[in-house]
């Protein structure tokens, strides 16, 4: 006789971990938005490193063609890298403004006085490595991903209703 309810509590339960699912996607989906942003600006960095070396393999160019020890024509190349890393640059600001945006409407910024103000993250990049134990881990997974717990309780309700038909 408590079969319907049964089924009521795993579908409630399957629900809450659905709704877990899409909470923890936002929450990745802004996290990425935000590394994607400090990426972003760290690749500005490299991209103005990379013009400074350029203008100065220039100025060297310059001054070994003034030598003589290199023919006017190798200056071309020189300037074909300040160029390149000047076009570099102006793609790396368009990305960091892309990253911006993206962040903001992941946060849900869309008052006007909010949208214009620039997000500065805070945070650096960095490349430790992660040991990663794999046995705990996928049996942590099993146990706790609610794409799992939610599966676990549509069963449990498949099961309950093969019962009740069963008797």
């Amino acid at each position: 006789t408590t079969w319907l309810i049964r089924i009521a509590k795993n579908s409630r339960d399957s629900a809450y971990q659905n709704l877990v699912r899409s909470v923890q996607s936002t929450i990745n989906s802004v996290e990425q938005a935000y590394w994607d942003l400090v990426y972003s600006l760290q690749n500005l960095e490299v991209k103005r490193e990379s013009l400074r070396i350029a203008q100065e393999l220039n100025r060297i160019t310059k001054i070994k063609i003034d030598v003589g020890s290199l023919a006017p024509i190798d200056i071309v190349q020189t300037e074909v890298g300040i160029a390149t890393a000047e076009q570099d640059i102006i793609t790396a600001e368009g990305m960091i403004g892309d990253a911006q945006d993206r962040l903001k409407r992941q946060l849900n910024f869309v008052t006007p006085d909010i949208v214009g103000v620039p997000v500065l993250p805070t945070d650096q990049l960095s490349t430790d490595r992660v040991k990663i134990d794999l046995e705990p881990s996928t049996q942590s997974a099993l146990a706790t991903r609610p794409e799992i717990l939610a599966t676990a309780y549509q069963v449990a309700t498949d099961l309950v209703r093969y019962q009740y038909y069963q008797n």
